[in-house]
């Protein structure tokens, strides 16, 4: 597969070949001395990472090295530079797990009834403390987006509010969230 590089300080654009890997999930490191860039795919635990200064050269085949195995595939994942963590999606168990980068521990942190494999499914942090996850979910033939907020302290996630995007604030007795607290 390819991405697609683009230089602001250059204003040019190439093509970088990543050899060997299927990938949908992308995440990139904030730390000035590891910068990487994170690989994974919906068909593959594997978690691979390609060193950001090469690509930023104009490589266009930059070495990939496999750092580990995640609990499953996943399509989506966020960086987490407080805690050198990767939070990932797990569609196919309606979850979203860690990755520790130093200690390799994951962790389950989140599992909603409703999860599942609806799309458009987001991961974004708002630095420094903040993770928010998006999901559409088909109810008939509705659609339905849900916000959830949670604030990443000390390694674990504490859940803040879950808004629907009509902006009410759904019944907390929704979640299913192994260890995790619920706060108002």
């Amino acid at each position: 597969m390819q991405l697609i590089a683009f230089s602001l300080k250059r204003k040019t654009t190439w093509r970088v070949k990543i050899a060997n890997v299927q990938f949908e999930a992308l995440a990139i490191s904030r730390f000035e001395d590891r910068k990487f860039l994170y690989i994974s795919g919906y068909n593959t635990s594997g978690l691979y990472a390609v060193d950001l200064s090469v690509i930023r050269k104009g490589n266009v085949n930059p070495a990939i090295t496999l750092v580990g195995n995640k609990m499953a595939p996943s399509r989506r994942m966020v960086f987490d530079g407080i805690n050198e963590m990767i939070y990932f999606d797990l569609p196919k168990t309606g979850s979203v797990g860690t990755l520790d980068l130093i200690t390799f521990k994951e962790e389950l942190v989140f599992k909603d009834a409703g999860f599942g494999n609806y799309w458009p499914f987001l991961l974004a942090f708002d630095y420094p403390k903040t993770l928010f996850m998006m999901v559409g979910d088909t109810i008939g033939d509705k659609k339905k987006y849900r916000l959830f907020k949670a604030v990443v302290e000390a390694k674990s996630l504490s859940f803040r509010d879950r808004i629907m995007m009509t902006g009410r604030v759904e019944n907390e007795s929704d979640f299913n969230t192994p260890n995790v607290s619920k706060t108002k």
